[in-house]
């Protein structure tokens, strides 16, 4: 398998420092393996080399090949940065006819995801897309780098639920800056001016919310459920006229204590479930603990002596 020779770094930078010394385009490189980007035809015509010029390029050579290699290796890095960065201001996508209509384009009440990402460098969908970068590498350019890489995460994004193809400018653009993904400054205002920019549901976040929530034991929910009960009855107690309250704590007394044998002194007593067991058998239904309580607010009304005097 043929791979790339390793550059001469001092060649190359003597190269990009007399331009006059260039081969012309396309390299041997280029030609030996056959690939053309497109950016070669609008390199700068050959300059004739003449004498001085020569002789500065040699005494730079010269001034590079004194240098530590790590040094040369950090300016060829430098210098390269920089030529590709120079090429790719000249490649279709960075020609005026390349940038994006944002007020055309912000109309839209939806965008495909290419167009999406297209828009958010600031380019016009219809003449910068994924297939049309099919034949440059990105290693030659960093805008086509940079889409490529910006497609890809999108397009994850839209696998996982984050995004959907096609989506609206809004959901987009929030999106896009919980990424920090730039989005031109002039497409933020003109859907700004137009309706305010609204986050898609955040689904992870609501479903913590909703787990967090749903935890509350059934203990507590039945203790609130008891704590409505009782203070319903006793509501309900309340609508009673006070002398017909008096009077019904005071029957209770005297049939618990006289019929029954309740003692209040004491720490058990039988008296209140055969009461209830006997009102059941009547048909009628209550429960021990309402009338445990009926009892317990009664007993104040019990004059002190009441159970000497019944001796």
């Amino acid at each position: 398998m043929s791979t790339l020779p390793t550059p001469d770094y001092i060649e190359f930078l003597v190269a990009r420092k007399f331009p006059e010394l260039r081969e012309p385009y396309p390299s041997p490189i280029a030609k030996r393996y056959g690939f053309n980007d497109g950016i070669y035809e609008d390199e700068e015509p050959l300059l004739p080399v003449t004498d001085e010029v020569f002789k500065k390029s040699e005494e730079y050579r010269q001034e590079l090949e004194n240098l530590p290699q790590k040094q040369v290796r950090e300016l060829y890095d430098q210098e390269y940065e920089k030529q590709l960065s120079e090429r790719d201001r000249r490649r279709f996508f960075h020609q005026k006819k390349a940038d994006a209509d944002c007020d055309h384009w912000s109309r839209m009440p939806y965008w495909s995801l290419d167009e999406a990402i297209a828009l958010s460098f600031g380019k016009d969908p219809e003449v910068v897309f994924l297939g049309r970068m099919k034949g440059i590498m990105s290693y030659l350019s960093p805008f086509v780098n940079s889409y490529r890489k910006l497609h890809e995460v999108a397009g994850r994004a839209v696998s996982v639920g984050e995004l959907t193809d096609p989506v609206k400018p809004a959901d987009f653009i929030a999106w896009a800056e919980r990424n920090n993904v730039p989005i031109p400054a002039r497409m933020k205002e003109i859907l700004a001016s137009r309706a305010p920019v609204t986050s898609a549901p955040d689904w992870r976040k609501l479903y913590e919310e909703l787990s967090e929530k749903s935890k509350t034991s059934i203990e507590d929910l039945q203790a609130q459920v008891d704590a409505l009960a009782a203070a319903l009855e006793e509501s309900q107690a309340d609508k009673l006229e006070s002398r017909e309250r008096t009077t019904i704590h005071k029957i209770l007394l005297g049939a618990i204590i006289k019929g029954y044998g309740y003692d209040p002194n004491a720490k058990k007593s039988p008296a209140i479930p055969d009461l209830v067991h006997d009102i059941e058998l009547l048909g009628l239904s209550v429960d021990q603990d309402t009338v445990r309580r009926w009892i317990k607010n009664a007993l104040p009304f019990l004059p002190r002596d009441a159970l000497t005097k019944q001796e």
